[in-house]
């Protein structure tokens, strides 16, 4: 009955996200080269950032969509492998920044020059980027969001705290 229900749609989820993430891999990839190019007018230019933004963001929700379908039936998976905690900082608030300095979020990062981990960094970066996203969709304008990585004992803290309300 519902059980059956719910399995059937998180199937279908899984299904349609997975159909979804070439046809949108392919989009990214030539809007990319599209932007390469020395003879676009200003205006194209804008616009093309625009779609390049909405297409990375819709790149991002698919990546979520699939990750809650993982985490949901078991089947996620972690890799651990030698990281950089530093340099996925840097990529996720580097990702954002555009977003940030539109919403006039001001974004610092307060983190040891290098921070070598043995993590899933790509999981990581998924957390990351969402938490980021977050701080600044809800922060006010004239914000700002702080990222703070430290070692603290035998772990490493990861801060990520905004000014919005909340």
């Amino acid at each position: 009955g519902l059980m059956r229900a719910i399995q059937v749609k998180d199937e279908f989820v899984a299904s349609v996200s997975h159909e979804l993430r070439t046809p949108l891999t392919s989009v990214l990839g030539h809007l990319e080269l599209l932007g390469e190019r020395d003879d676009l007018t200003d205006e194209v230019a804008a616009q093309l950032r625009v779609v390049q933004r909405n297409a990375a963001r819709l790149q991002a929700l698919l990546s979520d969509l699939l990750l809650i379908g993982q985490v949901a039936d078991g089947t996620l998976e972690l890799h651990a492998a030698p990281v950089d905690l530093r340099t996925v900082v840097d990529e996720a608030v580097e990702a954002v920044r555009v977003v940030a300095d539109q919403s006039d979020v001001t974004i610092r990062t307060e983190a040891p020059p290098s921070l070598p981990v043995v993590a899933d960094g790509e999981r990581l970066r998924q957390v990351l980027d969402n938490l980021l996203s977050n701080a600044i969709k809800y922060g006010r304008s004239g914000g700002s969001v702080t990222v703070e990585l430290r070692r603290a004992g035998d772990g490493i803290e990861l801060d990520v705290a905004d000014t919005g309300m909340g």
